[in-house]
């Protein structure tokens, strides 16, 4: 039983990696061309930190993505 659960979750995964593979090849010019590693980095380490001080990081993360576009 389990080797089936197993081997039915490793197929769908491989189906939606396929489609996910397509469409990124299928759409890779209209990408955004933000290449900023460093302020992500920086966006990471500020709501991981909320993070850990109980608060959440979902409210801080939409606020600072909201700030920046």
């Amino acid at each position: 039983m389990i080797i089936f659960l197993i081997l039915s979750l490793s197929c769908l995964t491989l189906i939606i990696y396929s489609y996910f593979f397509k469409d990124l090849i299928k759409n890779k010019d209209s990408l955004e061309k933000q290449n900023s590693y460093f302020m992500t980095g920086i966006i990471v380490f500020v709501t991981n930190f909320f993070d850990k001080l109980w608060i959440g990081s979902f409210a801080p993360l939409t606020a600072i993505l909201r700030g920046l576009t």
